[in-house]
């Protein structure tokens, strides 16, 4: 037991460094005139943005709010998109359809989250706010049934959790008001929805992988053009797609997200995108192209029908954290920075005039965020009986602008597979840019001291060599990107193998918490600076 923990005390702590997070931590710095609060934020990436995917499409309403002079400011690199193309795949053809109008609403353009963040940390820093990069949260800590602060993970132990010579235990970061922003599914989110029985009886939340690469290319581009896909590879029963970000300095993004309601456990979503890459569509930008970055991170997709109450005493959810990502348009950088700026003003009035915190519901239900997520509230979850029913459900709630009287049900993505004997196994033909999930891996540029306790933990290892091997085939072998879950051959077992749990790898995408069948995959914070680094991009 460790008894010398340091305790730190502020008025406000943050956890997260994402948009949601810091602009909460710039909006209330901005509100603060007589300077008497005290606020921090931690970041468990290494560096500011190192957590934060590049390449990305940001409706700027979210930003122009927070600081309405950033594009005067000039510090940040954007490219405005000025074309919108939406195709329907077969493995060999793209025929052009309509465009969704979710996805062409609002003004748009193309940056880089990693440097994003990087630029509203330093505003937040010069104007008082402390920005703790390195300090994962680990637990929150709880009195009295009210959050008081976190208490982050320690630094130097060894696998089996003990101190070695490099030793330093976390310390608690003590507060008035704790804004949780640790993104989707974050696992300080997750410990708080068990602790203050915050979910939503409505229906589960359900999510997504994003997958994505950034390429530079010798290929003329059309620089500002975006294209959303839907279709091949993916049948007709999984919701997905791909897409393709035309960037300044010929940069291209490309990805491709899978819903992790999918059925198919030999499924890889890694796959889908190497695969994605294959159509004639893709291949030809990418030929003579240098890979310069690849991730992936879990989203949110359920909308307001699965999202969690978002407050709680002495707490707050913000951001991805509190499900405000718009899958209709597949943004969620502006809905994230105005949660932030809403819990902001919450928290303000909380803190000097004494208000409940209680009232970020209503503040929250109140704005033009939830007007906005409502209208797509049941867009999502009619992609659940199959992509034809989804796209008359998504023209249905667009003609009525969401107003129809329903709210549809979502179901918990670990309960969708089906036993795998029951698919066919998927063809596949690489080309001279598909990667391996260890060639992705290796432009993640991932750093992780492997001597520290295993992050990733089976809490019941015997279902997954008996009960989900036999019903599922180790669906973990599949859905992880980063290849963090190995079978090995193992003479000592009765099974002749054990399933390797490769933590060094983990990119901190969430999916093995969300999809594995048997829920016995916890994830939880590594020692602070471990994972990705995109800020490389």
């Amino acid at each position: 037991m460790i008894e010398n923990r340091d305790i730190l005390t502020y008025d406000v702590c943050i956890l997260g460094a994402g948009p949601a997070g810091l602009a909460a931590a710039y909006h209330l710095k901005s509100l603060d005139q007589n300077q008497n609060l005290q606020i921090c934020v931690l970041e468990k990436a290494a560096d500011i943005g190192g957590h934060s995917l590049s390449g990305a499409c940001m409706e700027t309403s979210g930003l122009d709010q927070l600081i309405p002079n950033w594009q005067e400011e000039n510090k940040l690199n954007f490219t405005k998109v000025t074309k919108h193309t939406f195709v329907k795949l077969t493995e060999t053809d793209a025929k052009y359809r309509p465009t969704p109008p979710q996805l062409k609403s609002g003004k748009q353009v193309f940056v880089h989250q990693s440097e994003l963040v990087r630029y509203l940390a330093e505003k937040c820093e010069a104007i008082g706010v402390e920005v703790f990069p390195g300090f994962s949260a680990q637990t929150p800590l709880i009195e009295n049934n009210q959050v008081i602060g976190v208490r982050t993970g320690n630094f130097g132990e060894d696998k089996q959790g003990n101190p070695t010579e490099r030793f330093v235990a976390g310390p608690d970061i003590r507060a008035k008001v704790t804004l949780v922003a640790d993104g989707c599914r974050g696992h300080i989110t997750k410990q708080l929805v068990a602790a203050f029985n915050l979910e939503n009886p409505l229906s589960a939340q359900s999510y997504g992988i994003g997958l994505k690469e950034i390429w530079r290319t010798e290929t003329a581009l059309e620089e500002g053009a975006l294209m959303h896909s839907m279709g091949w590879p993916l049948d007709h029963e999984t919701y997905g797609g791909g897409f393709l970000y035309q960037m300044a300095d010929n940069l291209i993004s490309l990805g491709f997200i899978v819903g992790l309601d999918y059925k198919d456990p030999d499924l890889q979503p890694h796959r889908m995108l190497q695969r994605f890459k294959t159509h004639p569509k893709i291949a030809h930008l990418l030929k003579d192209a240098t890979l310069i970055s690849s991730g992936a991170r879990s989203i949110y997709e359920s909308g307001l029908n699965g999202q969690y109450k978002l407050s709680m005493p002495g707490a707050l959810l913000v951001g991805d954290a509190a499900g405000t990502l718009n899958i209709a348009k597949l943004k969620g950088i502006h809905t994230a920075i105005k949660s932030g700026i809403i819990a902001a003003k919450t928290t303000y009035l909380h803190l000097t005039k004494g208000t409940n915190l209680e009232q970020y519901e209503e503040d929250f239900k109140n704005s033009n965020v939830y007007n906005e997520l409502h209208k797509v509230r049941n867009i999502r979850a009619w992609f659940t009986k199959g992509t034809t029913y989804g796209i008359l459900g998504a023209g249905l709630e667009t003609i009525t602008f969401g107003k129809l009287p329903y709210n549809l049900k979502m179901h918990p993505d670990h309960q969708s597979l089906k036993k795998f004997r029951s698919f066919k196994p998927e063809s596949f033909t690489p080309n001279p840019q598909s990667l391996s999930r260890l060639d992705a891996l290796e432009k993640s540029f991932i750093q992780h001291n492997e001597e520290q306790p295993n992050h990733i933990q089976i809490i019941d290892p015997n279902i997954c060599m008996t009960t989900c091997a036999d019903e599922y085939n180790h669906p973990c072998l599949n859905f992880c990107p980063a290849q963090v879950f190995e079978l090995v051959d193992d003479p000592d077992t009765e099974k002749g193998s054990h399933i390797q749990i490769n933590s060094a790898n983990c990119i901190h995408c969430k999916t093995c918490d969300i999809k594995d069948p048997y829920q016995v995959i916890n994830w939880v914070a590594p020692e602070g600076g471990s994972g990705p680094n995109y800020t490389k991009a």
